[in-house]
């Protein structure tokens, strides 16, 4: 199924616009029309882009410094503190810096049992 981008009026003469999921130009124009919207145009809007916060290298450098950490007995939150801490990125340094925190939090609760 494709997206596509309408703009329809109603019968009261408003401009509705909206996408909808369909597998033909056609299709559309026949859902807009059961919905009693009268079909200004439809287009098949484009596929957006998959955001990234951090980059992909960024991403595995960062995977392996902390396997590295683990595997030499560092325990994980001094090990998230450290790479938080020398991270280029300040979007990646936010990340590590939450999963310090979560893993506090989480640590927390265990104990409060």
């Amino acid at each position: 199924m494709a997206t596509f981008q309408y703009r329809a009026l109603t019968t009261a003469g408003r401009l509705m616009t909206g996408t909808l999921e369909a597998a033909s130009h056609d299709q559309v124009n026949e859902m807009l029309q059961e919905m009693q919207l009268d079909v200004n145009s439809i287009t098949q809007a484009q596929p957006e882009k998959a955001k990234t916060a951090i980059g992909r290298n960024e991403f595995i450098l960062f995977n392996q410094q902390l396997a590295s950490l683990t595997k030499a007995g560092v325990p994980l939150e001094k090990g998230l503190r450290e790479l938080a801490a020398d991270v280029g990125t300040r979007s990646m340094r936010k990340r590590a810096s939450a999963r310090v925190m979560m893993s506090r939090s989480r640590a927390a609760s265990v104990l409060q049992m």
